[in-house]
């Protein structure tokens, strides 16, 4: 059986290349490759392609390396299992998370289920996500996490802070269906999992396998509001606000010029589209979990 590891070898203080190494050390009975992530997945997405028999894909450390992973296994047979190695991994918070002990269980069973992915056409390109992307407050406050060089628990609750002190209203053209939508917003988060933000519960009801994307718009709103709800956002309890348009959706377009943040990779934009792709993807099962939509190698 051959299996592949991936990494961010920057990633978790080096705590990403640790993990790495016991996992090749408890999987030494196996057929093992490994390799790191670069700026762009081409060369990945080629060496998956010339390499079908790949049975399973450890992808170590957070969204951001799933993100890269899952560009090159949809619609491939490759099972993934994302092992965390930093604090925060929120996908795994959605899908369970998965020690390196656990690994040799997973490979043994062979158990996985199929689950859904958002995909999205911007700036003429396309990209897949498991997770979460947004426009408005998401993306521009990614751009400020990402430049702040030493990252804590409170990098992103600052973050927001910052942008809601000094936003200013986006207005934004949303069509689903034969529905049209015009608001002036702060944000539109379009979801398949549960999680961003370092345990932010951004769409706590959300399914990666039920076959539709849930989509939460905020509307502007005076910045004491959006500061007394700020608690809400973390729990997820924002969604219930009267400020909040909340729909499950298969498709959407969305006319915004403001930065896009796809599962951690910001890009600008006046426009997009978004579609979700059921069941296009194998994630790993634990031995023992009653799920109907469990298969078996």
């Amino acid at each position: 059986m051959k299996i592949h590891i991936l990494a961010n070898e920057h990633a978790g203080s080096g705590n990403a290349l640790k993990i790495m190494e016991e996992i090749k050390s408890i999987l030494n009975r196996y057929e093992l490759t490994s390799s790191f992530t670069e700026k762009d997945p081409a060369n990945f997405i080629q060496f998956m392609d010339e390499n079908p028999d790949i049975k399973y894909l450890i992808a170590i450390d957070g969204d951001g390396t799933v993100n890269y992973a899952i560009q090159a296994l949809a619609g491939k047979d490759t099972i993934l299992i994302p092992v965390p190695a930093g604090t925060g991994s929120d996908l795994t918070r959605t899908i369970g998370r998965v020690t390196v002990k656990e690994i040799p269980e997973i490979i043994s069973g062979g158990r996985f289920r199929k689950v859904d992915l958002g995909l999205v056409h911007i700036n003429g390109k396309s990209r897949y996500f498991m997770n979460i992307m947004e426009t408005g407050l998401g993306g521009n406050v990614m751009v400020r996490v990402n430049s702040t060089e030493h990252r804590t628990g409170s990098t992103f609750v600052k973050a927001i802070l910052y942008y809601i002190l000094t936003m200013k209203s986006i207005g934004a053209d949303i069509k689903i269906g034969d529905e049209i939508i015009h608001e002036q917003i702060i944000d539109i988060i379009i979801a398949n999992g549960q999680y961003f933000g370092k345990g932010m519960h951004a769409s706590p009801d959300s399914k990666i396998d039920d076959g539709f994307l849930d989509l939460h718009l905020i509307k502007y709103m005076p910045r004491s509001r959006i500061l007394f709800k700020l608690p809400s956002l973390r729990s997820g309890a924002y969604i219930s606000d009267k400020y909040v348009i909340n729909k499950k959706i298969k498709e959407a377009s969305v006319n915004c010029k403001s930065i896009v943040e796809i599962d951690g990779e910001i890009i600008i934009a006046d426009s997009f589209s978004v579609e979700v792709l059921p069941g296009i993807i194998n994630i790993f099962e634990l031995p023992g979990e009653d799920n109907s939509a469990i298969n078996k190698i």
